[in-house]
């Protein structure tokens, strides 16, 4: 029996790239290429060599620029070969020309040393001659001229003689206006302190009158009886309100006076109030009293009174601030306004410090 064979089929093969069948045709035309065994097709090829091909246009073109320019360097470096000849030539030459200066000048320079020496023996000689002449002169002129060089200085002598005597007139004269100068002067200190005992003893009186006065308000006053209940205070309070912003003089002291004895923050704040009046006395007044009766209000308000026009004022409320803080911060009410007002900022930036202190215990 004969057996059926199937004919072999054709083996088909495929792109790499593409995953396309690959003809016979082509593989057996040479048109297929194929790497580490991986057939591409013709197709794939074009697209893999053409940006080779452009890489080595571009190469040749710059391989191409490169000779031109070692071509231009050969040339330029044949031209500087012949320039730079010619140049050293040039400074060989004047090299020359300087040596055969700096010869002549060697020539000139000795030869001027030579006539140097020549004057400077000519000039000593001369020079030699002329002071021998000039000392027989001298020593004929000293043998004349000796006797009156003596009377010249015995006259000399009599001036200064005169002169000291003028000299120890003014000096006796002086001695004696310095004498009559630290008498006077005596005199004065002594008139001085007089003058400040006597400022003294009127000081002493000033406050003595001041206490007569407020003694004799105090008697002239009626005396009402204080108010107990707080409705009674309150209607006392602005009755004395009115009477310090619209009575006389004697009026507001006498208000003062029954706000201290009143007392409280309300009270203090009225009295402070009264340190602006216009009567000095008044203001005065009031800045005892707030030294009595004490608190925040009234320190705040006595620093503002060390500044006021009336000595006095200023006297009593230095005072106050005294005795209620135990500090002085260089203050005195006789200053100068300049050295008032630093002493002033002074209590003012310490009253800053302490009211903060208060307000924070207070918290």
């Amino acid at each position: 029996m004969e057996v059926f064979q199937n004919p072999t089929e054709p083996e088909v093969k495929f792109c790499e790239l593409c995953q396309e069948s690959i003809p016979e045709k082509e593989i057996s035309s040479g048109k297929v290429i194929s790497i580490e065994g991986k057939l591409i097709c013709p197709r794939c090829k074009k697209k893999i060599i053409a940006p080779y091909r452009s890489f080595s246009i571009i190469s040749f073109f710059f391989s191409f620029i490169g000779i031109l320019l070692l071509c231009g360097l050969v040339v330029v470096g044949y031209l500087g070969k012949q320039t730079f000849s010619i140049e050293f030539s040039q400074i060989k030459s004047s090299f020359n020309n300087l040596k055969g200066n700096i010869e002549e000048l060697r020539n000139s320079q000795t030869s001027l040393e030579e006539r140097l020496k020549k004057t400077q023996e000519e000039s000593n000689k001369s020079l030699i001659q002329r002071f021998e002449s000039e000392i027989l002169k001298l020593k004929k002129e000293q043998t004349i001229s000796k006797k009156d060089f003596s009377e010249r200085i015995e006259t000399l002598k009599n001036l200064l003689f005169e002169q000291r005597e003028e000299v120890d007139k003014k000096l006796l004269l002086l001695a004696e206006r310095l004498s009559a100068l630290e008498a006077a002067e005596k005199k004065r200190k002594q008139e001085i302190d007089q003058l400040g005992l006597g400022l003294e003893a009127v000081s002493k009186n000033t406050e003595k009158l001041i206490s007569l006065v407020e003694e004799l308000y105090r008697a002239n006053s009626p005396e009402t009886p204080l108010p107990t209940t707080e409705e009674e205070k309150q209607k006392y309070l602005t009755q004395l309100e009115k009477l310090l912003n619209e009575g006389n003089v004697e009026q507001r002291y006498d208000a003062v006076g029954k706000l201290e004895k009143i007392g409280g923050p309300k009270a203090c704040k009225l009295v402070s109030s009264r340190l602006k009046d216009p009567d000095m006395w008044v203001r005065r007044f009031a800045a005892v009293v707030l030294g009595r009766m004490g608190g925040v209000i009234a320190i705040e308000e006595l620093i503002k009174a060390l500044d006021d026009k009336e000595q006095v004022v200023r006297e009593a409320a230095f005072e106050s601030l005294k005795k209620l803080t135990g500090k002085t911060h260089g203050y005195s009410p006789g200053l100068s306004q300049k050295e008032r007002k630093r002493a002033i900022e002074r209590w003012k930036a310490w009253w800053a410090i302490e009211k903060a202190r208060l307000k924070s215990k207070k918290s």
